[in-house]
């Protein structure tokens, strides 16, 4: 229904959910710090810009109604807020099967802090190497550590959240598997993807 209407669930009015000025100001410099942390120099992180109701408003994150802001759910989904849950799953694996769990944690809260949470739990239980380069010794994990922040960042984004399930994020001695609840767009099927076919949602 959302699809066919060109409407977008995160985009909604989030029922229930009330929030205060102070709401807003605290989730725009959240934004802002967390942007800061994520740059990778100096320059970056001095190109950092305020974030304001302006721009959460078009984002869809805050609707305007009669001169007071509303939270939509993808105000919910951001700050961990009100009765909408989202949560990831990881765990451990003995082998390359999920019969025998070694550890497993449960994340939730703001997205940002999910993502963070989880990023770092992959790192700490994958295998660390070395290469030597010269006379210094350099640590390299056998999956790079970009990708799979890549990975857990698109299954946060592109996961839907009128699923009720989570994100899982399952490590086993030969792989890592990143699962999100979802299904493929209207239209797109796995044979036509593996042809080269993507299909771009308007937001």
């Amino acid at each position: 229904m959302f699809e066919g209407s060109n409407r977008h669930f995160d985009q909604t009015l989030c029922m229930g959910l009330s929030i205060t000025d102070e709401d807003i100001d605290s989730l725009c410099q959240s934004m802002k710090e967390q942007a800061v942390k994520n740059a990778n120099n100096e320059v970056q992180k001095e190109s950092v810009k305020e974030v304001g109701r302006q721009q959460l408003r078009s984002w869809g994150i805050l609707i305007e109604r009669d001169g007071k802001d509303y939270p939509t759910n993808a105000y919910a989904i951001l700050t961990g807020a009100g009765a909408f849950h989202t949560a990831t799953q990881c765990g451990v694996f003995k082998g390359s099967t999920k019969e025998v769990f070694v550890d497993r944690r449960e994340y939730d809260g703001p997205i940002w802090e999910q993502i963070e949470q989880a990023f770092q739990y992959v790192l700490r239980n994958i295998h660390l190497g070395a290469n030597i380069v010269g006379i210094y010794r350099q640590d390299v994990y056998e999956i790079p550590p970009d990708a799979i922040r890549e990975l857990i960042i698109n299954a946060a984004v592109h996961r839907s959240y009128l699923d009720h399930g989570n994100i899982q994020i399952a490590i086993y001695d030969d792989r890592l598997e990143i699962t999100s609840p979802g299904k493929l767009p209207m239209g797109q099927t796995l044979e036509r993807m593996k042809e080269g076919y993507s299909q771009i949602l308007s937001k």
